[in-house]
């Protein structure tokens, strides 16, 4: 999501492109295996199952599909808890030191999953975050944006619509 930010050290303006196609097209081959499983799993069928591949093509494409809306309301997260934590030197430390931050980017994944109709999936995202007890967000959950604009980064005080 964060190719610039979070990306390789030496990634430059002329190899971001082929970077995020890269890792995005990885990246989406693994989510649709893991959504092709789930759909298996609740089928409950023996073998393969066209109807559940393509559902599983649908749900990961759909998916790709809404990152540019994600990227834009993370964007608006980081930036409402910069603007909320006066000791925030910059957007780049609330995304790689914030650990609310990490927790809403998982989320808003999770969410969309969950509502293209992967919710294991989704739930397994979520489950991601234990290592963050503090933080639990249950995928179903729907977060507007600026989601951290707070005086100071608390994390427990989830605004949900």
């Amino acid at each position: 999501m964060f190719p610039n930010r979070l990306g390789l050290p030496d990634l430059n303006d002329e190899g971001i492109d082929y970077y995020v196609g890269h890792t995005l097209e990885d990246l989406l081959r693994k989510l649709y295996k893991q959504i092709s499983r789930e759909l298996h799993f609740i089928s409950g069928h023996q073998g393969f199952d066209e109807a559940d591949h393509q559902q599983a093509i649908s749900i990961a494409r759909q998916f790709a599909a809404q990152l540019p809306t994600v990227r834009k309301l993370l964007d608006s997260d980081i930036q409402a808890a910069f603007e909320g934590d006066p000791a925030a030197r910059s957007p780049d430390e609330v995304l790689v030191c914030y650990p609310g931050i990490t927790a809403i980017i998982h989320h808003r994944l999770a969410h969309i999953l969950y509502q293209l109709g992967a919710p294991l999936v989704a739930r397994m995202i979520s489950e991601m975050l234990t290592l963050l007890p503090e933080l639990t967000f249950i995928p179903g959950a729907q977060i507007g944006e600026s989601f951290l604009s707070t005086t100071a980064p608390v994390w427990s005080s989830a605004k949900l619509q």
